[in-house]
This record gives structure tokens, sequence and C-alpha cells, in this order.
């Protein structure tokens, strides 16, 4: 079993805001929050409780996920995702809540990255975030050198070699 730890994205007083390549004036705004209700956002009033919300460009804002599972684990694509639920109905089909899903790929390097809109339907809206936290860190190591694969960096520690060095200890 793999340990799946998203708190690196979790923003104690803040939000993030979904990228929607297709942004238009007519286009809705989108806040998501990872492990915890969003905070709040001046001027948006998300309803309590909302960890993905809509706020559409005449009207309330919708909350479109609500509680959410633990994160999962697609072994077969390797792919991190969570989804959430809403206890908003659908206004396009009454039959229905609102829905959302947050698909992670692993995106090496030291920026965290952001969710982006990847497609919706009427009542259900799924985001993907491109971030290193899903990664699985490879460590190689050759001689006097490690390198960190999800950092795209080598420490080479040969300088080090053939020296002495006294190490002392603070006490205190």
């Amino acid at each position: 079993t793999s340990v799946i730890d998203l708190s690196p994205l979790v923003r104690k007083t803040s939000y993030y805001t979904a990228d929607d390549e297709e942004m238009s004036d007519k286009t809705p705004d989108f806040y998501i929050s990872i492990c915890q209700p969003l905070n709040p956002i001046p001027g948006v009033v998300c309803p309590p409780g909302s960890f993905v919300c809509m706020d559409p460009v005449d009207g309330l804002p919708i909350s479109i996920g609500r509680s959410s599972e633990a994160p999962q684990i697609n072994s077969a694509i390797q792919e991190v995702y969570i989804s959430f639920s809403s206890t908003t109905q659908c206004s396009e089909n009454k039959a229905v809540n609102y829905s959302s899903l947050v698909v992670f790929h692993c995106n090496k390097g030291t920026d965290l990255g952001r969710p982006k809109m990847l497609r919706q339907s009427s009542c259900s809206y799924v985001f993907e975030w491109a971030t290193p936290v899903v990664c699985s860190d490879l460590e190689s190591t050759s001689g006097c050198s490690l390198t960190d694969e999800q950092l795209h960096y080598t420490f080479n520690l040969s300088a080090l070699t053939g020296g002495q060095y006294q190490v002392s200890s603070a006490t205190g």
C-alpha cells in the first residue's frame, strides 16, 4: 500500500483558483481547497463547508463539492484522485447533486502546481492538477553523489572525501 500525503497542498488561510483555458466573460470562477473546507474568499460567499465552489457570472456561488473521500490511487494508470460530492441539487438535472473530481498527475520539480479545469458536464466537474506531491521520490547514488529525481538535483559530496573533520556537539 502507498501513503498519499497531500498536506503540502493545504492552504491554511487561502485557497486555489482553478485555471480554465476556455475562459471568457461568461466562464464561472472555481475555487478549490484540499483536505479542509474553503477559507473565506474576499467578495465571494461560497456555501459553508464547501471544498469546491463555483462562482457563476450571474448568480450566487454554488457548492459543487463538499464532503470528500480520502485520496485514492488508480494503480492501472498511476493517478491519484479525490472525489467530492455535494448536497446541492444540480440545476440542469434535479435528480442528481453536483460532484467534482480532482485528478493529480506527477510533475517533478518544486512548483506545487494548481488545479486546471479539464472538463465538465451539466452536473459534474473534473479538474487536473500537475504537482510533485504525488510523484514517487526516487533517489539514486553513485560514489559520493546522491541524485533526487523529484528535485532534479544532485548532491555531490566528493569534495569532502579524504579530509579530516571535527564535529563538536552543542550543549545546552
